[in-house]
């Protein structure tokens, strides 16, 4: 139960809830991957004065997966949207990911109300 009522409309708020859970989901398993893939940097990249350009291209390989997950899965978020009809009436813009339409019922793009 949320501490805060959402004010949409009851197959709108099934639709935001279903794709949140998703993206916590998808969240969850890309911090892992990631904690997994920097655990295993840390083992085997050579550790030394003469490896730090070895563990620094490792490092930024490390960010630039991450950096390319995040993009990811926020166009998932947003295919999820279109897929299941989570986007305004008036300008069919992706609802999940902006500022809190679930909370006034109103687009944060357009201002139309959602009702």
């Amino acid at each position: 139960m949320p501490l805060v009522k959402s004010v949409l409309p009851p197959d709108l708020e099934l639709k935001r809830r279903t794709i949140a859970k998703r993206h916590n989901q998808l969240v969850i398993l890309l911090a892992c991957g990631t904690f997994a893939l920097l655990f295993v940097v840390a083992i085997f990249v050579p550790h030394g004065r003469t490896h730090h350009n070895s563990a620094l291209l490792c490092l930024l390989g490390v960010i630039s997966c991450e950096a390319y997950g995040i993009y990811r899965i926020f166009q998932y978020d947003y295919s999820l949207c279109r897929r299941w009809g989570y986007v305004c009436h008036s300008c069919h813009t992706p609802l999940f990911g902006r500022t809190s339409p679930w909370l006034k019922g109103i687009c944060p793009k357009c201002e139309e109300s959602l009702f």
